[in-house]
């Protein structure tokens, strides 16, 4: 069943001579639920630019984005924003976690925002998602008083706390040692089976490319001519 649709997206920046630079060109692509996909490409080939589009953090130039039904260019920025906490959780590369806020505050602070559980549910949520992230006994730290790999975890475990339906990693390996890396692929795939969600996946490292169900790149996604509709 189709959980994500792209048509016709065409994402264009003006340069500072006034020029426009087309950036990213999708002319169809789709991503079924529970799917498990790695984007791959090398770094400036628009991939977190196209994981931007797809959570509605920038919007498309031209061209359809549908999520669950929701096309997302057209909806309102406060609509925008309760689907987006409530359906979607993002791993970003650089953690992006609250320095002041502990490990657990970081994860609670994401289900304020989007969660349909009571206080008390999100809390036991949150501490079992960081319990099974291996840092139960780390709770009350800060990210300063967690390793990379840990502060990554946190991350995820914050990705999660809502159950989305798309779970949107970028590049969320390429700072970690190898063994390390490890644990946190093993984590996002085990955590996003176990809910349901579809994890969208950018590297351009082939061996975690390979721990997907299929890759595609974003040379690929640019040369897919549009779906033809019967009417």
């Amino acid at each position: 069943m189709t959980l994500l649709r792209l048509e016709n997206v065409v994402k264009r920046y003006r340069a500072p001579d006034g020029t426009e630079l087309t950036v990213l060109e999708v002319p169809w692509w789709e991503l079924d639920r529970g799917e498990r996909v790695a984007l791959v490409g090398p770094s400036g080939s628009g991939k977190s630019t196209l994981l931007h589009l797809l959570c509605g953090i920038v919007r498309p130039s031209s061209g359809s984005i549908t999520l669950l039904g929701e096309r997302l260019e057209t909806m309102k920025e406060s609509a925008l924003d309760r689907l987006r906490a409530s359906q979607v959780g993002y791993v970003h590369q650089s953690f992006q976690l609250l320095p002041g806020f502990t490990a657990l505050e970081n994860v609670l602070a994401a289900a304020a925002f989007g969660s349909s559980l009571s206080k008390r549910r999100q809390r036991e949520r949150a501490a079992e998602l960081l319990e099974r992230a291996g840092l139960g006994d780390r709770l009350d730290h800060l990210p300063r008083q967690l390793s990379q790999g840990q502060q990554q975890r946190v991350a995820i475990a914050r990705a999660l706390v809502n159950e989305p339906a798309l779970l949107l990693a970028d590049e969320p390996t390429a700072s970690l040692d190898p063994e390390t890396a490890a644990r946190v692929m093993e984590l996002l795939i085990g955590s996003a089976a176990a809910s349901g969600a579809a994890l969208l996946l950018c590297t351009h490292d082939p061996e975690m490319a390979a721990r997907m169900e299929r890759s595609v790149s974003i040379k690929e996604l640019a040369a897919r001519p549009a779906a033809v509709r019967l009417a």
